[in-house]
């Protein structure tokens, strides 16, 4: 898990709280930009191990670029929803897809040998389709350059979530609090209870779950499965819970 690692909050959390609060308006939207380049690459690197995880960040980039043709009630904002959907269908179901339709991955000369998804794949090509519709609809500001990529490079949200809507995001950025002390308090207590909620539940629930194989299921009592599923979901719920308050607290 990113967020339980040093580097998260002694090399991205930590220093780029404290630098958005010292720069001048003007450049705070670009530090964003800035640890979310290094957060992407830093972590992809390290978790697909190869080049072709920090390689992805041209999807981002290029995102960034061709959202300056979005205008409301343009077929560019349409075709940006397609991209994104296109894109997300390749990295994660392209196998699954070819695979149904041709008969299995032995007899699909489609089938991708080294498929690997991006990291945060799915939460920010969500959001890019979020910008691209409401800036549709015309419910959205376009937003300068370093305002959206920062949106899109959001290290905090970009592989655990929430999915953002820019319209909330864009004040965030433009008018940030000014409390500090209040903030920060804010931020450490939602970490630290994040974090009892990973060590103290997920993972002793996921202790009592993640041993199960399919043999085990067919000759447990059916009272044991409802009990198996029960502890399985409050396990999901306090992953995600724990992920968000840790990321974005």
């Amino acid at each position: 898990m990113i967020f339980n690692t040093f580097a998260y909050y002694f090399c991205y959390l930590i220093p780029s709280a404290i630098l958005f609060r010292l720069l001048p308006a003007n450049l705070r939207a670009w530090s964003c930009v800035l640890f979310g380049f290094a957060f992407f690459i830093h972590f992809s690197w390290e978790i697909q191990g190869g080049w072709w995880g920090p390689a992805c960040l041209g999807l981002l980039v290029w995102e960034g670029l061709f959202r300056n043709l979005y205008q409301p009630g343009s077929r560019w904002c349409v075709l940006g929803i397609w991209i994104s959907v296109l894109v997300l269908g390749v990295f994660k179901y392209w196998n699954l897809l070819t695979d149904t339709a041709l008969g299995g991955s032995a007899s699909n000369p489609l089938h991708w040998q080294d498929a690997f998804l991006p990291l945060g794949i799915s939460f920010f090509t969500f959001e890019f389709i979020h910008y691209a519709y409401d800036r549709y609809q015309g419910k959205t500001a376009k937003g300068t350059a370093a305002e959206y990529f920062a949106f899109i490079f959001f290290f905090p949200t970009m592989v655990a979530g929430p999915i953002k809507r820019f319209q909330d995001f864009l004040p965030c950025i433009q008018n940030p609090s000014k409390d500090w002390v209040l903030d920060w308090n804010r931020g450490i207590t939602r970490i630290l209870c994040g974090l009892v909620k990973k060590f103290m539940f997920a993972d002793f629930l996921t202790s009592l779950t993640d041993h199960l194989n399919r043999e085990d299921i067919s000759i447990a009592p059916r009272w044991v499965l409802l009990l198996w599923l029960f502890s399985y979901g409050w396990k999901i719920y306090f992953d995600f819970s724990a992920y968000s308050d840790i990321a974005i607290g």
